[in-house]
């Protein structure tokens, strides 16, 4: 409890003191080689993450990672299902349901995800919005009604030189807005450390660019 109480204030001690940056992002603090930024969000009630990974992979393995739908359950904090339910060439929807710890009940969520790759400034833009009214309700899941992500990924000689994460979620139901926010980067970050396996493995690892945008 009392490492919990000092985790606690030396969190809110950083956001509190960090000068904003550009785009109103304030630095939180760097963990695992992923620095961690939050800005306000007025729209919603929680903060919006940034996180900006050091990744030593090619860019065409982990566009073919975050490309792989069902491969999400081997790396996204707390998925317990993810499926494609549309896709075309740049583009698909896909569903996914995830594990909230108790009291609260588990989430599912529709996405559209939409994939760029300009090969001419060596940059790949993968953005996911949410569909939430796309399926039906589940009795036993809360819906998250409203979810937007933007990986963006600069490469030179097909290897990755940055890195960035953007989320905004609202994840729905009666989860405090203060706990979410203290807590937003630790799936990331714990998914970061997974995707720095995977890449290094098959089929991820022989990936080529493919995909022009």
């Amino acid at each position: 409890m009392q490492a919990f109480i000092i985790s606690f204030i030396l969190i809110i001690y950083n956001q509190l003191a960090s000068a904003p940056q550009e785009g109103g992002w304030r630095f939180v603090h760097e963990k695992e080689q992923v620095k961690v930024y939050v800005r306000h969000n007025p729209q919603l009630k929680f903060n919006d993450l940034l996180i900006v990974p050091q990744l030593d992979c090619k860019a065409a393995s982990l566009l073919s990672l975050l490309s792989d739908v069902e491969a999400q359950r081997n790396y996204l904090f707390g998925c317990l299902e993810s499926k494609v339910l549309a896709s075309g060439k740049q583009e698909r929807q896909f569903y996914q349901r995830l594990y909230m710890p108790w009291p609260f009940s588990n989430r599912d969520a529709i996405y559209r995800q939409r994939v760029w790759v300009d090969e001419t400034k060596h940059l790949i833009r993968i953005e996911s919005e949410s569909e939430a009214n796309a399926l039906p309700l589940r009795k036993d899941l809360v819906r998250i009604p409203f979810y937007h992500s933007v990986w963006e990924i600069s490469y030179s000689d097909s290897v990755i030189t940055k890195a960035r994460f953007m989320l905004q979620v609202d994840p729905g139901g009666q989860v405090p807005a203060w706990l979410v926010n203290l807590f937003i980067d630790q799936g990331p970050i714990s998914s970061v450390k997974k995707i720095r396996e995977l890449v290094k493995q098959e089929p991820y690892r022989s990936a080529q660019m493919l995909k022009k945008g």
